[in-house]
């Protein structure tokens, strides 16, 4: 979603509103109404309470204003529209930084549960592999405080990044503590999901066949691994993206070995050896990777849980 620009210094969110909210260096004059702004946000309740002069003057049927410079004029008028009901002035588009400022401010001054609706459309992380997108769009999970969007986003980083997860810190807007746990915790799971899909691709093919005298075992494994070899695998598995080294298991051939008789009716094990013969098949049927990303509820509580704790 993106505000249509208002090229007006004052944008009338609320045209017959009693709040205006100067915003940025910019001066960006946004007018809205103050029961709106205290039923979505409890800072600006209190703000606009009777504790504070433009509480006040709001009590004697005055409009007012609230200087706020430091603050982001396009996410504060973005989420004002959200919250004020204003659909016509708001159209898909967002991307990852803006999404991202907006969720600095709305965890500010605590709009999250107003924005509840949009946040689900903002955080939609479908189709998205680009690993800049996603991790800005997994910090504005974090400072939305949103589960769901940040174990979703956070399982397409551990499926899509190749790197380093430090080489995507590029902003201080999540102390670094969280940020080193929140790394270490997708390079853990990115780890575990390469170290399975290793065992996979290394140990399925291998069938109780060591004693067989025809060597049916040794020649087919001996073409299969050339196989990966062509893809790059088994090494490139810690080097790629976990989903470029699936696709790249599904892209292997079936082994073609030389001096293979597979009709050679002498051999003892020879009804196993027709029924076991596609070595990728059996490899593919396996491989996968999980599906549940980070756990919020763990970065914040530095460990697991107490629900994950007593499911262990």
């Amino acid at each position: 979603m993106v505000t249509e620009m208002n090229n007006s210094a004052t944008a009338d969110i609320a045209p017959d509103g009693d709040v205006i909210l100067v915003v940025g260096a910019g001066m960006k004059r946004l007018k809205a109404y103050s029961l709106v702004l205290k039923s979505a946000s409890r800072v600006f309740s209190a703000m606009l309470g009777l504790r504070f002069s433009e509480g006040q003057r709001l009590d004697d049927n005055e409009s007012t204003e609230i200087d706020m410079p430091e603050d982001d004029a396009e996410a504060m008028e973005i989420m004002l529209n959200v919250i004020h009901g204003r659909n016509d002035a708001v159209h898909d588009g967002l991307d990852a930084s803006q999404i991202l400022r907006i969720a600095i401010m709305a965890d500010k001054f605590d709009f999250k549960v107003a924005l509840t609706f949009a946040i689900r459309v903002w955080l939609n992380c479908a189709n998205i592999t680009d690993s800049s997108q996603l991790w800005r769009l997994l910090r504005a999970a974090y400072w939305f405080d949103n589960a769901k969007s940040f174990e979703e986003i956070s399982l397409g980083l551990i499926l899509h990044h190749r790197g380093s997860y430090l080489q995507l810190w590029a902003q201080d807007d999540i102390d670094s503590d969280i940020l080193i746990r929140i790394c270490l915790s997708l390079e853990e799971c990115r780890n575990s999901i390469r170290q399975s899909l290793l065992e996979i691709v290394i140990e399925e093919p291998i069938w109780n066949c060591w004693n067989c005298f025809c060597g049916w075992f040794s020649k087919h494994y001996l073409a299969y691994i050339q196989s990966l070899r062509s893809e790059q695998l088994p090494g490139g598995i810690f080097w790629m993206a976990v989903s470029e080294a699936v696709e790249a298991v599904y892209r292997v051939r079936d082994p073609q070995p030389k001096y293979a008789d597979l009709t050679d009716k002498s051999c003892p094990e020879h009804g196993h050896h027709q029924r076991n013969s596609d070595f990728v098949m059996s490899v593919r049927k396996r491989v996968g990777f999980a599906n549940v990303g980070l756990c919020l509820d763990c970065v914040h509580s530095r460990g697991q849980h107490e629900a994950h704790s007593k499911a262990v």
